[in-house]
């Protein structure tokens, strides 16, 4: 072709990763970039210049696999997959013809080794799972109700607990909520991201113990490739860089391995992590809420939690309060998840004045969550349009409600134990005719019966 400057364009596509051959309307090879001379058994001065119908007379070229030739005969485009050096690899071949007043003028063809293509879509595989697991995680976060200002509560212990939210929650700081199984501290940590200003980041969420204790690492941190057996070829990227930008709460933190806390550490004074089998710190930039229904002091004294990296989590502490000490929370909450299963089951129940009444003398040792999943059970079980204090107690274990309103409570285990087991012996003691009856439904002998009651000051009442 006239003003084609084949020199020029050659030093261009030496650049290209792909194999280029161009032929001529007639077959004469005209470039061979460097890539396509990899891929084939022939140097560039073997081929530039000769005509391709000569090449496969010499044996050079299988007749089948020169696609340009095809395109000269079509005039569109073609491809197909040959072989290539020494038989080794398999190569996919396109030509594209240049036409000029309906005559083939030039055929482009691109050459790429299979190996390559597969390896590429191969990672695409891995990023478009990794993609997938951020998708689902994201929306499993965008799927909670998570809207500012919806927690439920009418104390004025709760009403602090939200005020202190409200101060650190614009304040990109590490936060440490505490409180018992069942009070609401994930509720606690939607609310603070909600608030803060990484909202509109990730949220991933990680229940520690929920991860077998041989797997925390690799996945909150990620990991290399061919870091250990198992692990993908591409390795894979940990929740840390999945929340990169966002907030990343670990929920149970009190049962991470001793062995990763120092990790832990040094993501909170550095922000950088390092996979398994890597040697290369990556910078990230999350906020760490974290959550725990331990005293981790006492982990700390017991050489289970790592001292320096309490004081890291516990910059400013949130503690939750127990239902128990906040019985003005248990009608609106009650009222709350009553709305919400009538609606989620087609149902209209009511509680009467008896049943809220044994609501609030109940001391929900499981907090908001058994408040929750009493109110659920209910509204699926009753076949009456309105629940009394009586048909409440009877999903409450037969719990002594006049008992319970006058449990202490301990901070101790021993004594939490012993008052329990105080409690339930009383109560029982209602239900049972005789001491020997008593103790077959507790599980324990006779005597060991008379011991407790002996020991706790009990009136008996019974004869035998």
């Amino acid at each position: 072709m006239r003003g084609f400057d084949y020199k020029e364009v050659s030093k261009l596509l030496n650049c290209v990763r792909d194999g280029i051959f161009i032929t001529d309307g007639e077959g004469n090879i005209v470039l061979v970039n460097k890539a396509s001379a990899e891929l084939s058994e022939y140097s560039e001065e073997q081929l530039i210049g000769r005509n391709v119908r000569d090449l496969i007379n010499e044996g050079y070229f299988d007749e089948n696999e020169v696609v340009s030739l095809k395109c000269i005969k079509s005039g569109k485009k073609e491809s197909l997959i040959q072989k290539g050096k020494n038989n080794e690899h398999e190569i996919t071949v396109t030509g594209v013809p240049f036409l000029e007043n309906g005559k083939v003028e030039l055929v482009v063809v691109t050459e790429r080794d299979v190996a390559d293509i597969n390896q590429l879509e191969k990672e695409l595989r891995e990023n478009r799972k990794l993609l997938e697991t951020y998708r689902t995680q994201l929306g499993q976060y965008k799927k909670q109700d998570r809207k500012l200002k919806n927690i439920i509560y009418d104390s004025k212990a709760m009403e602090e607990t939200i005020a202190m939210c409200d101060k650190v929650a614009s304040k990109d700081i590490t936060v440490l909520i505490q409180g018992e199984s069942g009070t609401g501290k994930e509720v606690i940590a939607n609310y603070i991201c909600d608030s803060s200003k990484r909202r509109d980041k990730p949220f991933i969420k990680v229940n520690c113990d929920a991860i077998p204790e041989n797997l925390f690492e690799s996945e909150l941190f990620g990991y290399e490739k061919g870091a250990f057996t198992g692990a993908s070829e591409k390795g894979k990227a940990g929740l840390f860089e999945l929340a990169d930008g966002g907030t990343l709460f670990l929920d149970e933190i009190g049962i991470m391995p001793l062995s990763l806390q120092g990790k832990i550490l040094r993501v909170l004074q550095n922000k950088e992590i390092i996979r398994v089998g890597g040697n290369e710190y990556i910078p990230i930039d999350v906020r760490i809420i974290a959550a725990t229904n331990t005293e981790l002091r006492n982990a700390v004294k017991a050489g289970e939690f790592r001292l320096d990296l309490y004081y890291r989590l516990n910059v400013v502490p949130i503690v939750i309060p127990p239902l128990r000490e906040r019985k003005e929370d248990i009608i609106p909450l009650a009222k709350h998840f009553l709305e919400i299963y009538n609606k989620e089951f087609d149902a209209d129940l009511k509680i009467d004045k008896s049943g809220w009444a044994s609501l609030h003398k109940y001391p929900w040792p499981g907090n908001v969550r058994e408040l929750q999943n009493i109110i659920k059970r209910l509204v699926i079980i009753s076949d009456d349009s309105e629940v009394t204090g009586a048909q409440i107690i009877e999903q409450l274990d037969n719990f002594d409600l006049n008992v319970a309103d006058s449990m202490p409570l301990y901070n101790d285990l021993r004594t939490c134990v012993e008052e329990y087991e105080k409690n339930m012996i009383m109560s029982q003691m209602k239900i049972y005719k005789g001491s020997r009856e008593l103790a077959e439904a507790l599980g324990i002998d006779k005597s060991t019966l008379n011991r407790k009651i002996k020991k706790y000051g009990i009136k008996s009442v019974f004869l035998d």
